[in-house]
C-alpha cells in the first residue's frame, strides 16, 4: 500500500523515475551527513540547521514533484504568486551562488600553508571550546595538536595562545592551551596568551597588538581548523598583516556542517564588522 503510494508520486516515464531516484538518494544523503554531527558529536548550530533545511526541502520537493508541480502552476498564475515565487527563485539562486563562492574561499585559504623554509613569522593559534572539566574540546585538541607538530619543525617561532573565557568554560582558552602545550613538552618561553578574545575578531585584534607591542615578526601563521582560515585571514588582512595557514584537520562527518556555518559567519563580518 505505502509502496503503491510512493510510487504515484513519481514521473510515470522510467528515466525520469530513475533520475528522481537518484536524486532522492543524493539529497537523502546530503541530510544525512548534516545530521549525524548530532547524534555523533552532540554538534547542532547554523551549519548543520541550515544544511538539513535544505536538503530536506530539496527531498521532498523532489519526492512530491507532480503535486508541487501543480501547486506552482497555479501560483504562477497569479500575480502575487508570480512574484512570490520570482523573489524565492532569486534569493534561493543567489544564496546558492554566494555559498558556492564562499566555499571556494574557504578551500583556497586552507591551502595558504607556508614555506617549508623557516622565516621571520609569529604563530597565532586561536581558541576554540574548553570543556566543563578544563580540557580542551575535540576542534581545540586537534589546533593544539598541529601547533605542537609546527612549533617542534619550527623551534624559533614563538606562538600567542589567543582565547578569552565563556561563561560555560571554567577557564580561559589560553590558560588551557598553555597547560597542553607545556605539558606536551613546548617551552613555556615559546608561548605568549592573550585571554581576553571572545570571538575570532578579538583574537586576531588583540593578538596584533601582543605583536606589536614585543616586536614579534609581522607575517603570521595562523593554526585553527581548516574551514576557519579564511574567516580568519580575512580579519588578519583587515589589520594589515600578512598571513599563512596550519591546520588542525577536522573529522570529515563535520565538514559539512562547519564550513556552511563559516559562509554565515563571512557575511556577517563582511556585513557588520
Amino acid at each position: 500500500m505505502k509502496r503503491a503510494y510512493i510510487s504515484r508520486l513519481l514521473p510515470k516515464e522510467r528515466g525520469k523515475r530513475v533520475l528522481t531516484l537518484l536524486l532522492l538518494l543524493l539529497f537523502g544523503a546530503s541530510w544525512s551527513w548534516f545530521f549525524l554531527p548530532v547524534p555523533i558529536y552532540g554538534v547542532l548550530n547554523i551549519g548543520n540547521g541550515a544544511g538539513m533545511l535544505l536538503f530536506g526541502g530539496a527531498f521532498l520537493a523532489t519526492l512530491f514533484q507532480t503535486r508541487l508541480k501543480v501547486r506552482l502552476k497555479q501560483a504562477w498564475g497569479k500575480k502575487s504568486g508570480k512574484l512570490l515565487l520570482t523573489a524565492f527563485a532569486v534569493c534561493l539562486l543567489s544564496g546558492l551562488t554566494l555559498s558556492g563562492v564562499l566555499v571556494g574561499k574557504v578551500v583556497s585559504a586552507a591551502a595558504n600553508t607556508p614555506p617549508a623554509a623557516e622565516e621571520r613569522v609569529t604563530a597565532v593559534l586561536l581558541g576554540c571550546q574548553v570543556r566543563e572539566d578544563g580540557q580542551p574540546s575535540l576542534m581545540l585538541y586537534r589546533r593544539l595538536q598541529a601547533t605542537k607538530a609546527y612549533l617542534d619543525a619550527h623551534p624559533n617561532v614563538k606562538v600567542i595562545l589567543s582565547g578569552g573565557q565563556g561563561d560555560d568554560e571554567p577557564i580561559t582558552e589560553a590558560a588551557c592551551m598553555k597547560t597542553w602545550l607545556t605539558d606536551a613538552g613546548v617551552d613555556p618561553a615559546r608561548l605568549l596568551t592573550e585571554d581576553a578574545a571572545t570571538s575570532t575578531y578579538e583574537n586576531l585584534r588583540f593578538s596584533a597588538a601582543i605583536v606589536e607591542a614585543q616586536g614579534l615578526p609581522g607575517t603570521l601563521v595562523i593554526i585553527t581548523n581548516e574551514f576557519h582560515q579564511f574567516r580568519a585571514a580575512m580579519l588578519a588582512k583587515n589589520l594589515g598583516y600578512d598571513c599563512y595557514a596550519v591546520n588542525g584537520p577536522s573529522p570529515v562527518v563535520l565538514l559539512p556542517t562547519y564550513v556552511l556555518r563559516e559562509v554565515f559567519g563571512i557575511v556577517y563580518e563582511k556585513l557588520f564588522r
